[in-house]
């Protein structure tokens, strides 16, 4: 213990041991998969006690998790170790308190008489009810460990495929050993260090070391059996779940596509108008039940209900749509929580979502998600730019679609705003134009907002200066249009921002300075950060000049550029105001580790020029 803490003084805890043992057994042509799996905790002071005093596994229909043992060593005052067997065990739904049931379950196990020192240890066991859907080994978490080990143990008829993601900079053992019928597959590592968490983080398998088995194919009597050897097979098991959903169609869903679709001139019309009546009228409720994770609910039960998650949104606008003669098709997609694509890893594992998909008479391809309320045929939700798509066009052959990532012309910000100086206040008029990922999002906040609670939001929104900034006014037009940009026109004060020295009055036109924000530190790490969309904003701040005063000083107009991201500060001066004008961009989603350099030259080039100010002098 105490060599522990001198090797780790700045740490509460440890993970002494993180192991799992997968077993693939075949038997009368059938895969069995489960995985045994073993973790001992340390707590290194009082603090740390709160690291590993419990811990949850997760069980659903397709995985059953065991509690095989759970127990604490704690040291008693002769320095021994004393064994406390966990007996506070609970179980409950993974999403208890939704509205809907889901078969998830969660299982909390709460370790006995933990203190500074103990250990505590937990084995347990996963059964998987389909092999596809094994498995994924993380070799560290948000504590450091000694040492992290996966084995898979399998018949040796049966083919493994693995993905390393994340694993360049981990010293990894790796052997591969026979013995009897089995292949055994080992990863080793030794002292890895915790994973950080930072400000706009995606999300952990971006950036942490894990590995993901799947099985190709296994010869079974000298016939073989593909698995996911490709996303052939892996879609053809997702066309046999949905085999036979929506077979049938009510007289009620047809007649409300057709009364949508009388007098459109174009078929794509037709689909425009079934998809904005599914966003509008269909409430996104997720959940799941067994199977319920990947089959999707008939429209009609939709229609009659008004309610679904992803998959049963897709199910309806298909349905809606073949009932007016228009082919439409279900689509698998993961959410860019996910970084993986079909065509590297053929599992389950790459998808968590499904929309609606459309080819017109040209064959472009229109992603209709409608869980994104607000969006335009043209904006497909901002969660699915740049992943790959499944999409399924029969029942034997599909198509993967990669999403384009939306351009930073279609998410513009424009804040042009008017500036007088009053006795060092600031005070003046703002119009904000809004367009894309940008609309989409104020116009849920003022749609389900209360007004008090909008302009809560709208002032941090716009907050400007320093945190004196008071929004007196505003109007919003064009709310809730899908074609056109949301316009906010509003009146602010800024008390104590103009500063002045003898006969100089300093005034720094950056009122926003909110890139900054992504400026990289020393403890990020090798965390990307990421973006919630492209980015396309020009700021205009025209100041009108204060009578008896002469500009004595004006920056320099600067500017930094690369394909990716960058900016430009520019200076206007007419006979009564002084302009300037901002532009900063981002082509990109994720700013990785390799940017970092490049994204940090141009951020700390742009604080300099925040730094500027103009001086006035007294004439």
């Amino acid at each position: 213990m105490g060599e522990m803490r001198k090797l780790y003084p700045e740490e509460n805890a440890l993970i002494l041991k993180h192991a799992k043992v997968y077993t693939i057994n075949l038997e009368d042509k059938k895969l069995q998969v489960n995985a045994e799996g073993e973790e001992e905790g340390l707590a290194l002071n009082d603090v740390g006690v709160s690291y590993i005093n419990s811990r949850n596994l997760y069980s659903s229909f397709f995985i059953k998790n065991t509690i095989l043992e759970a127990k604490t060593l704690s040291r008693n005052e002769s320095g021994k170790y004393k064994t406390y067997k966990a007996t506070d065990i609970s179980e409950k739904s993974a999403t208890e308190g939704h509205v809907f049931f889901d078969d998830s379950k969660t299982t909390t196990i709460s370790y006995p008489s933990v203190t500074a020192g103990s250990i505590t240890t937990l084995k347990s066991n996963e059964e998987y009810t389909d092999a596809k859907i094994f498995g994924v080994f993380y070799f560290s978490g948000y504590i450091p460990t000694l040492q992290s080990e996966v084995t898979v143990k399998m018949n040796k008829n049966v083919q493994l495929r693995y993905y390393l993601k994340n694993c360049d900079g981990l010293q990894l053992e790796f052997t591969k050993t026979t013995k009897g019928k089995y292949n055994y597959y080992t990863w080793k590592a030794k002292d890895l260090a915790k994973y950080h968490t930072s400000d706009m983080a995606p999300n952990l398998r971006y950036f942490i070391p894990h590995i993901i088995f799947f099985i190709p194919s296994y010869v079974d009597h000298g016939d073989t059996t593909k698995v996911l050897s490709s996303p052939k097979e892996l879609y053809s098991w997702y066309s046999q779940t949905i085999k036979g959903v929506n077979s049938t169609s009510s007289e009620a869903l047809k007649k409300i596509s057709d009364s949508l679709t009388v007098g459109c001139k174009s078929e794509f019309q037709k689909v425009q108008k079934i998809f904005y009546w599914v966003q509008d009228n269909i409430k996104y409720i997720a959940f799941e039940d067994g199977l319920g994770g990947l089959v999707p609910r008939e429209a009609n039960a939709i229609y009659e209900k008004r309610y679904g998650d992803c998959k049963d949104m897709a199910s309806i606008i298909t349905q809606m749509l073949s009932t007016i003669h228009v082919k439409s098709y279900l689509t698998w997609i993961g959410t860019r929580d996910i970084p993986y694509r079909y065509s590297e890893i053929p599992t389950p594992i790459v998808d968590n979502h499904m929309i609606a998909a459309y080819k017109d008479s040209t064959g472009k391809v229109w992603l209709l998600d409608a869980t994104g309320k607000n969006a335009t045929m043209q904006l497909y939700t901002s969660m699915i730019q740049g992943k790959q798509a499944l999409i399924g066009i029969d029942s034997s052959s599909f198509e993967l679609f990669d999403v384009p990532v939306v351009s930073k012309e279609k998410n513009m910000v424009y804040d042009s705003l008017s500036a007088e100086i009053k006795n060092g206040e600031l005070s003046g008029n703002g119009e904000l134009a809004l367009s894309g990922y940008h609309k989409i999002h104020i116009d849920y906040l003022y749609s389900n907002l209360t007004a008090e609670e909008f302009k809560k939001e709208l002032t941090e929104t716009l907050n400007k200066g320093n945190n004196t900034f008071w929004l007196d006014s505003y109007d919003i037009e064009q709310a809730g249009q899908r074609e056109k940009a949301t316009q906010i026109k509003y009146k602010y004060k800024i008390n104590n921002f103009v500063k002045s020295y003898n006969d100089e009055t300093y005034f720094n036109f950056h009122l926003d300075k909110k890139e900054l924000k992504y400026l990289v530190n020393d403890s990020r790490g090798n965390v990307p950060i990421e973006m919630r969309n492209t980015i396309h904003e020009i700021t205009c701040v025209e100041l009108k000049l204060p009578e008896g005063f002469d500009i004595s000083f004006i920056p320099d107009n600067t500017s930094y550029s690369n394909k990716d991201f960058g900016f430009s500060i520019e200076y206007f001066k007419s006979a009564q105001t002084l302009t300037m004008k901002k532009y900063f961009y981002c082509n990109k989603l994720m700013i990785n580790p390799d940017d970092f350099g490049e994204w940090t030259r141009m951020l700390k080039f742009l604080n300099k020029s925040y730094n500027e100010s103009i001086i006035l002098k007294h004439k």
